[in-house]
């Protein structure tokens, strides 16, 4: 038995040692790194430290030399265990009466990062037979290189990546003599010789090292007497969190992922590190005027409409402010949009027949809903009367959203929201009401910013990407493009949201929207002022931008314009710093037309009121203006223009002090109508913006390259050029849709419009300084 036991014993040292015993996973740590590179932050190892492998190739030979030196000068030339060196550790720790001396090899130290090993002579007995199999199983190159990889250096360092980097901010493979010496002393005993708590000590275990390597011949006089006098000025850099809302939700990511998933070393986000910066710091300007009506917090995010890419996603304007819980991230966080949903009920209204000149009520409303009576209220508290769709969605009136909603059901209202990506919205439709077109469902400011990417890129969703990696971080359904609405309506629905002047009315010609370049957006508050939302895009970015506070604290007064829009535009002016961007694209299935102002109808030759109007080919108003007409005045008979409103709107036009018929002024024949009948003529040039008599200031805080406005015109389906005249110059030619931006420039100004022989009306503005 005891012969078999002989002969047993040294075969078994054949048998291989398993590779999975040799899975880095449990010391990788990962470095998430933005689009350029820059570290973000990097993720503790499930061993609860910092490691990354590196080859021997890209390791200083001073350190291959030092660590040799410091533990096993012998590696090459012994079998796994040396007995003499047992021998004399066994004697000098029982001498001492204390564990001095290991006695243990570089493979034996490597069995136990791979082995749990008990102390006393049966565990050691274990070690020297795994080392024996390891030096079997590894060449003496590989062993070293996982040694190297895996010996702990301290302060939750292992490897000598993760020390080089720590200790002296650089690669190992640029280590010197005295650095890499340095380190080496360190895997002995990391908590006694931490260099951060008892450098002296660290120190002296150096220089014996050193020496050793003098005395084997491994450096010479002059090298030996250069390193011990070379200073060893550490350079401690563990990095501060950065993007730490993407950061932590990555973590959480990886850490309910199994390490056989393939988690990568070096993990790239799509995050721009400096644009996320810039960010930060808008939002915490922003919010220090903002703190005295009760605001406390933000949170924005950008999409690149074209790939997808998340550039920034801002959770908190402070992470670190534990007073109003900046750690909880924004972006992500369950809120009411308020009325950032409204553009959806309108592109469903599109769907079904309806058109940017449709007459919708905003008139007195019974929503009745299953709770009980429901009247809607607009922000101003006001009736509007007969409003254009245009109209009410970029005045975001409440009462024709609610109209709509009612007209085609919360039902199709919800599920066309959840085709548009609005996941978070899960309950039934009952739940909502006719509210749930006014915001009163709760979504995810990420949601809903790719919801607004989709319009900007015609109606579909874009696939979000967080990371440039084959490793999926996002759900499921952020990560796969879907079509919710058709190209045409979802442009009918930007070029509403872009137009500066329809808002007007209900925010005023100086609002926190207006921008040099043509950008949609909507707003949205909610219910006590909890919520200030602005959310919109350029051709190239979508921006969200969210103001609350995460403890639902109502603010004081701080709706969508005046809390987030500001924050808006400001990183819509970053983002477009460099270049303004392209206008946002109409398909060739969209026509111009012109309408009466107030029926939205085909303009008869004496509607007061005449606007261009962009409609989806075959969808342009094929009935004359109904509201106005030429009737007789009831006391002298004579032929008076009238405007005569639709039996919904009578009780509304009594409220307002306005009889019926509305005579509005004597119609004369021989005059001509203030505006002309809609034709296709090339007479048919005119400019839409600016209009005649525009006064423009130049804002002294915004960069001279920002500040311009946007010429519009409108022409006749037969002219395909318009020359645009400045003062008598010729400033450019353009083909449709006929605009062009300039440059704001002090001064006063004559614009005209020529299209062959046929020319427009002049324009007069003025910029002042």
């Amino acid at each position: 038995m005891l012969l078999v036991g002989l002969v047993a014993l040294p075969l078994s040292t054949y048998f291989p040692i398993p590779a999975s015993k040799f899975a880095f996973q449990e010391i990788q740590s990962v470095r998430i790194v933005d689009r350029n590179g820059v570290l973000l932050r990097e993720l503790l190892s499930p061993r609860q430290g910092y490691g990354h492998w590196t080859s021997l190739e890209d390791v200083s030979p001073a350190f291959i030399k030092a660590i040799l030196a410091a533990e096993d000068h012998q590696f090459f030339l012994h079998n796994g265990f040396r007995l003499r060196a047992l021998a004399r550790a066994l004697w000098q720790n029982w001498r001492a009466g204390r564990i001095i001396s290991g006695g243990s090899t570089i493979t034996q130290q490597l069995v136990r990062q791979l082995y749990p090993i008990r102390p006393g002579v049966p565990g050691k007995l274990k070690e020297i037979w795994l080392a024996m199999r390891l030096e079997h199983t590894l060449s003496k190159t590989a062993i070293l290189e996982h040694y190297i990889n895996r010996i702990p250096f301290g302060n939750l360092n292992f490897g000598i990546e993760a020390a080089a980097r720590f200790y002296f901010n650089r690669p190992p493979a640029h280590l010197s003599l005295a650095q890499a010496s340095f380190l080496a002393a360190l895997p002995q005993a990391p908590g006694r010789l931490n260099p951060l708590k008892n450098r002296q000590a660290a120190l002296q275990r150096q220089r014996r090292i050193l020496l050793t390597l003098r005395r084997l011949g491994w450096i010479d006089s002059l090298t030996y007497a250069e390193a011990m006098t070379m200073p060893v000025q550490l350079a401690v850099s563990r990095q501060t969190l950065q993007a730490p809302h993407v950061v932590l939700y990555i973590a959480q990511k990886i850490s309910s992922m199994s390490p056989q998933t393939g988690i990568p070393q070096r993990l790239s986000l799509t995050i721009d590190g400096y644009l996320q910066r810039d960010i930060e710091r808008i939002l915490q300007q922003e919010l220090k005027a903002l703190k005295s009506w009760g605001a406390h917090n933000a949170s924005a995010v950008v999409i690149d409409n074209r790939t997808g890419e998340i550039l920034a996603w801002v959770g908190s304007s402070d992470f670190f402010d534990q007073k109003h819980h900046g750690q909880i991230d924004g972006v992500r966080m369950l809120r009411q949009p308020g009325s950032t949903l409204k553009p959806f009920i309108y592109l469903l209204a599109l769907k079904n027949g309806y058109t940017a000149a449709s007459l919708l009520p905003d008139v007195r409303l019974d929503a009745g809903t299953p709770g009980g009576f429901y009247l809607p209220r607009n922000y101003d508290h006001q009736y509007h009367g007969p409003v254009r769709l245009r109209q009410a969605l970029a005045n975001s009136y409440n009462i024709p959203a609610v109209y709509l909603a009612q007209q085609f059901g919360v039902n199709e209202l919800l599920y066309s929201l959840r085709q548009a990506g609005f996941q978070s919205l899960n309950q039934n439709a009952s739940y909502y009401g006719p509210g749930l077109v006014l915001g009163n469902g709760e979504v995810r400011l990420l949601e809903l910013t790719r919801a607004y990417a989709g319009l900007a890129r015609g109606g579909r969703l874009p696939p979000l990407r967080l990371s440039n990696e084959a490793f999926p971080v996002l759900p499921e359904p952020y990560r796969h493009p879907a079509r919710f609405a058709a190209e045409s309506h979802a442009a009918v629905i930007s070029h509403i949201l872009s137009d500066a002047q329809a808002r007007v009315p209900a925010f005023g010609e100086d609002n926190a929207l207006r921008l040099p370049f043509e950008c949609a957006a909507k707003t949205g508050t909610t219910k006590n002022y909890r919520d200030s939302w602005t959310v919109g895009f350029t051709a190239d970015y979508s921006v969200g931008v969210w103001v609350g506070n995460f403890n639902g604290k109502d603010m004081r007064g701080i709706t969508g314009m005046k809390g987030a829009a500001p924050i808006f535009r400001d990183i819509m002016l970053l983002l477009h710093r460099r270049r303004p961007p392209r206008n946002l694209p109409l398909p060739e299935s969209i026509t111009e037309r012109r309408i009466c102002a107030l029926s939205g109808q085909t303009p008869r030759p004496f509607c007061p009121s005449v606007k261009s109007e962009i409609f989806v080919e075959g969808t342009d108003p094929q009935t004359a203006c109904r509201i106005h007409r030429l009737l007789p005045h009831p006391q002298t008979g004579e032929l008076f223009l009238a405007a005569v409103y639709p039996p919904q709107y009578q009780h509304w036009a009594q409220s307002q002090g306005l009889p019926q018929p509305l005579f509005i002024r004597k119609w004369q024949p021989t005059t001509a109508p203030d505006v002309p009948l809609a034709d296709h003529s090339v007479t048919d040039l005119r400019i839409r913006f600016p209009n005649n008599g525009d006064i423009f200031k130049m804002d002294p805080t915004l960069p001279r390259q920002f500040q311009q406005i946007q010429f519009q015109a409108v022409a006749s389906s037969s002219v395909q050029q318009v020359v645009w005249r400045l003062n008598g110059r010729i400033i450019a030619r353009t083909a449709r849709p006929f605009a062009i931006f300039w440059p704001l420039n002090p001064g006063q100004y004559e614009l005209q419009l020529q299209a062959g022989s046929a020319r427009s009306p002049r324009i007069r503005f003025r910029v002042l300084p």
